[in-house]
């Protein structure tokens, strides 16, 4: 078994964005809430 020094834990509120994600998730928001249509979206 090996073993790893990563945690997997959810950030924070306020805390830095160290991956870089929180313009993609910001904008998928928008996209989301001002669709005009039903839509179906895989992530």
């Amino acid at each position: 078994m090996s073993r790893s020094n990563l945690i997997d834990v959810p950030r924070l509120a306020g805390a830095s964005d160290l991956l870089g994600v929180d313009k993609y998730t910001t904008a998928l928001i928008k996209f989301i809430s001002t669709a005009s249509m039903p839509i179906t979206m895989a992530i």
